[in-house]
């Protein structure tokens, strides 16, 4: 059985190709079928060098690593799926792909380790390609972090202390007696002063809510005037396409009525000519009258058999 993957062999056609060749393996197990068990063969060379990526420039497709290593390893890794779904044979083409595979396979036979397994050989100059430049910048913030930083802490305490800050009235008058405060009054100074701060805030979030409100009122009437325009615009010119198809249509059909008109007149002159022609031909006819033509028996009396051979011999020109 020659099962190939489609172009792209990194791709659905691996994935769809792997799930073919295990399908068949576990029906092979499972109910004994002789033509399951037949060897499956894999030509990984066609599809996988001919598909685009391996033959992008570095230019085109710098994320996609170093050209020359590129088609090696999705050779490599197609073939290493292959023989995890059931291959038997395996046909590929680059030999630093055929020498990693032979590798894998010798090392999961005898055991060991992969490090000393020689990398890809390059023949080409390196490529240069610089990923951190093309790599988004990374998001190293912790939700929690930025949970905080999205709910901004209340400071009750800041309000307390400037809301209870009256002194400077009380030092410049140095001669006025000391009043001593009492905690009654010093209570209900930071009540009023909590109470102000939160009127404050509250006023200050319905003026934010209110200006949030008429820039998005504002916005969606903007949203759907420019839409309305849209549509009238789209119906105007739906509208005079409609006419000027309309018009087509109507102009095709008046001049198909005038060429059939001219066409049946045509019709109708050379049929009114030939019956005049007709006519007049009987008349010669007629005038000429019937001639009379005398017969008389040949000389010679033949047989039908011979009267046919006299009328082959002229049709063939025979000699006689």
């Amino acid at each position: 059985m020659v099962i190939d993957p489609t172009t792209g062999g990194l791709g659905y056609g691996m994935e769809y190709s792997f799930s073919v060749m295990e399908r068949i393996r576990m029906a092979s197990l499972t109910q004994g079928d002789d033509k399951l068990q037949l060897p499956i063969i894999n030509n990984l060379a066609n599809e996988v060098w001919k598909c685009k990526e391996a033959k992008e420039p570095a230019e085109a497709a710098p994320l996609l690593g170093d050209p020359e290593k590129r088609g090696v390893l999705m050779e490599s890794v197609a073939a290493v799926s292959y023989l995890m779904a059931g291959s038997d044979l395996l046909i590929m083409r680059h030999p630093e792909a055929v020498r990693m595979v032979r590798s894998l396979i010798d090392l999961l036979v005898d055991g060991g380790s992969a490090a000393g397994v020689a990398p890809i050989a390059k023949r080409l100059d390196g490529v240069k390609i610089d990923l951190l430049s093309l790599s988004p910048a990374p998001d190293l913030a912790i939700e929690e972090e930025k949970i905080k930083k999205a709910a901004p802490a209340e400071k009750p305490k800041a309000e307390k202390k400037e809301a209870a800050k009256p002194e400077p009235a009380a030092k410049a008058a140095v001669t006025a007696p000391k009043v001593i405060e009492k905690p009654a009054e010093r209570a209900a100074a930071s009540v009023d002063g909590k109470a102000k701060a939160e009127a404050d805030a509250k006023a200050k979030a319905e003026a934010e809510a209110k200006a949030k409100a008429d820039a998005a009122e504002k916005a969606k009437a903007e949203a759907e005037a420019a839409a309305k325009a849209k549509s009238d615009a789209e119906a105007r010119a739906k509208a005079e396409a409609e006419k000027k198809a309309r018009a087509e249509v109507e102009e095709k059909a008046r001049l198909e009525a005038e060429a059939k008109a001219k066409r049946e007149a045509e019709e109708a002159g050379i049929r009114e000519q030939r019956r005049k022609e007709r006519e007049k031909r009987a008349a010669e006819r007629t005038s000429e009258g019937e001639k009379t033509v005398s017969m008389r028996p040949a000389a010679e009396q033949k047989d039908p058999i011979e009267k046919m051979i006299d009328r082959l011999n002229r049709i063939h020109r025979r000699a006689a």
